[in-house]
């Protein structure tokens, strides 16, 4: 930047004696005359930097060419000294380290060059830095408060709401609340006198840095999701909880396709359940309902668990997401002692299993119990003659055999499967909406004999079932009669003639 500045100054230029010839043709020395520069300043701003070499400010006067070191025009400079070296942050000022609370940042140690506006972490001035904040200290909690700040340990990490019946609390996490180096994290059974008897949906749904959850003693209830942390290693529940399914354990669901899978606490193994809960029993992190001391339900498994997990005979029902997003490869169900078993909506949805063998004993599948799985082979159990929307949703299966006794495919469910094989048994009477929407099928074998009896059945022309229709197709027969496009079974399994 230049700027130009007009002073009128009474500066002799020259002073230089005159002589004049006298009438007697002597000679007198006059009065000396001067010469002013009315100085007309440039100003030039400094090149010079903390790293590089170049010229210090200036005023130039546009008349004379005189260089000054003021805008006055009273202190000249030689061309010379107008050069001038890198400053080398030499003005540079020290600041000392501020430690952080755990109510507030501190600041590094640094040092502030106010030349080339840059901070250091060094006094040699080498390495720059940015950020100048340092991370608040963890509260140092001693019999439910902060020694520090006095802060409660459950109002700095939670809040709370009344239940239902407002005879007590619902839990949840605090929204901003620091865990600062804390990775074990007990959920309260009491406040202000009053009992919490659930913990929220989603509480600690992807809260990361949380890896092992106390869940006191009072609280009756963990709501989907509750229990959702994704780096919660262990958990260790109350005796007071009635019950739990595995979608504590599911996270918020996302967008899109995959919005079924919600993301899981993928390295939980470890589940303990006190010794004197009436309902719950806990055993290699597989949670079970009892009922007379007998482990008689699947509630919950532990994502991850990895392996094969065959259960104990006594048990006569899966429950809801029991087995939700699984490490699990294999998964056995023996025959219920009750001739009747149960499978939950849910149950083994986006688990890893590709063995899993449900007994003849299972009278029920509940909607998207097998969804998102990779299957080898899968036999629908025999007593069951329905099945349950969104079943098979967006699983892909090798080979599927749907008993005879089937008469109903329930909507969406096999909603963008990959099979190879299916078997249609002629039981069949009804398809619901889209229940082979933007599947792929290789071949359907169909049980009964002749496509009039396959066309027939009702659903199996809507739209959203065409690419079960338009599949290739073999017909049932026990015996071979070389027509090319016939099914038998050897050994339970479908095979061509």
């Amino acid at each position: 930047m230049k700027k130009t500045v007009l002073y009128i100054l009474a500066i002799m230029c020259a002073v230089t004696p005159v002589l004049s010839a006298c009438d007697d043709g002597s000679e007198t020395e006059k009065e000396p005359q001067t010469q002013i520069c009315e100085h007309e300043l440039i100003y030039h701003d400094a090149t010079v930097t903390c790293t590089k070499d170049g010229q210090r400010e200036y005023w130039e006067c546009e008349i004379c060419g005189s260089y000054f070191a003021d805008e006055s025009a009273t202190l000249p400079l030689t061309q010379a000294e107008l050069a001038a070296g890198k400053l080398n942050h030499k003005n540079k000022i020290h600041h000392a380290a501020v430690a952080g609370t755990c109510t507030g940042s501190g600041t590094m140690e640094y040092w502030e060059c106010p030349d080339c506006g840059l901070n250091f972490s060094d006094e040699a001035c080498e390495n720059s830095v940015s950020k100048l904040t340092t991370s608040k200290t963890a509260h140092r909690w001693e019999n439910g408060a902060c020694s520090a700040c006095g802060i409660s340990y459950n109002d700095y990490f939670f809040e709370f709401e009344p239940n239902s019946d407002r005879t007590g609390y619902i839990v949840d996490w605090k929204r901003g609340a620091e865990l600062m180096g804390q990775t074990e994290i007990i959920l309260p059974g009491t406040y202000e006198n009053k009992p919490v008897t659930e913990v929220a949906a989603y509480a600690l749904a992807n809260k990361t840095g949380i890896t092992d959850v106390v869940v006191s003693e009072g609280i009756q209830k963990l709501n989907a999701g509750s229990l959702a942390g994704a780096d919660i290693v262990s958990v260790s529940l109350p005796s007071t909880l009635h019950s739990i399914t595995g979608e504590a354990f599911a996270g918020v669901a996302s967008s899109g396709a995959s919005s079924a899978m919600r993301p899981l606490p993928e390295n939980l193994t470890q589940i303990t359940v006190a010794a004197d809960n009436a309902h719950l029993v806990a055993q290699n992190g597989v949670i079970y309902g009892t009922t007379a001391g007998k482990r008689t339900s699947v509630e919950a498994v532990a994502p991850g668990l990895t392996g094969s997990l065959t259960l104990p005979d006594t048990v006569n029902a899966i429950a809801d997401h029991a087995f939700y997003g699984s490490k699990l490869t294999s998964v056995t169900l023996p025959d219920s002692p009750l001739g009747a078993l149960t499978v939950g909506a849910c149950a083994f949805k986006g688990a890893s299993v590709t063995a899993l063998t449900l007994p003849e004993s299972v009278i029920s599948i509940g909607n998207e119990a097998l969804s998102f799985l990779e299957l080898e082979t899968f036999q629908v159990p025999g007593k069951i003659n329905l099945l349950s929307d969104a079943l098979f949703r967006y699983s892909n299966i090798d080979t599927v055999i749907l008993p005879e006794g089937v008469t109903t495919i329930g909507g969406n469910a096999f909603y963008s499967c990959e099979i190879d094989i299916i078997v249609i048994p002629k039981s069949v009477t009804k398809i619901g909406r889209d229940a082979f929407w933007a599947a792929s099928i290789d071949y359907v074998y169909y049980g009964g004999s002749t496509s009039q009896q396959f066309e027939a059945i009702d659903g199996v022309k809507d739209t959203g079932n065409l690419d079960l229709k338009n599949a290739w197709r073999k017909y049932y027969s026990a015996t071979d009669t070389n027509a090319g496009n016939i099914w038998h079974y050897v050994d339970g399994f479908p095979v061509a003639w």
